[in-house]
């Protein structure tokens, strides 16, 4: 069996990886992603399991391997594990996740400008804000395709220095609507165009959707 523990242990280790490069790139970061978390916990721990399984695959002994019974149940459960493992990874998607958090801190750098300007009321339409695009992905399990279509306008809130208040539309439906979304205010104006909306703090840490309900439009 010591094949097979040092190739689950092995395994076990790249899918904690993988879930830690992850949550590390995301642009809010989960809790098990915190800085201090990953470099004294979690790293460290990923790491005991990998040795740990070299160390299981090191003490196979040669009989196992030699075609027995024993020895080809042996392998042929550790390459199932591996197979599995790139399953579970392909699934995850990292190559895109990675790809879509680094547009999102590009896109964000660009467009940060400064809360503390009282007279700034409102911002033209634009796409949702990293934060919003993550939430309603993860958290409420709209599309994809559905958040990358949309856009919003957005202000600061009067009640809540800090936070911006959003409300998202889709570009079409707005156009045969025959309305121009020239400010905040007019969109406001229309509820029935409303996909979703919304606050998400300054801080970059916090979104809260209105419960009022929202229309999920393919």
């Amino acid at each position: 069996m010591s094949l097979f523990i040092g190739t689950l242990l092995i395994c076990l280790a790249v899918l904690w990886l993988t879930v830690l490069l992850i949550g590390g790139r995301n642009p809010n970061p989960p809790w098990y992603a915190s800085d201090w978390l990953l470099a004294d916990v979690q790293v460290p721990l990923v790491l005991l399991l990998a040795i740990a399984g070299v160390w299981f695959i090191s003490r196979i002994p040669e009989r196992q391997l030699s075609g027995n019974a024993g020895g080809l149940f042996d392998i042929l459960a550790a390459v199932g594990v591996v197979a599995m493992t790139v399953l579970i990874i392909n699934r995850m998607k990292v190559g895109c996740r990675l790809k879509q958090f680094a547009e999102m801190e590009a896109e964000d750098t660009a467009t940060v400008r400064p809360l503390d300007n009282a007279a700034a009321k409102c911002r033209p339409a634009r796409k949702l804000p990293w934060q919003v695009r993550l939430h309603l992905a993860d958290t409420m399990g709209y599309e994809p395709a559905l958040i990358q279509i949309m856009r919003c306008v957005e202000r600061d809130d009067k009640d809540l220095p800090g936070c911006l208040r959003f409300i998202a539309f889709i570009p079409d439906q707005v156009r045969q609507a025959g309305v121009a979304v020239d400010d905040f205010d007019t969109l406001a104006a229309h509820p029935e165009l409303t996909i979703v909306s919304g606050l998400y703090t300054a801080d970059r840490r916090q979104v809260t959707i209105d419960p009022a309900p929202h229309r999920q439009v393919a």
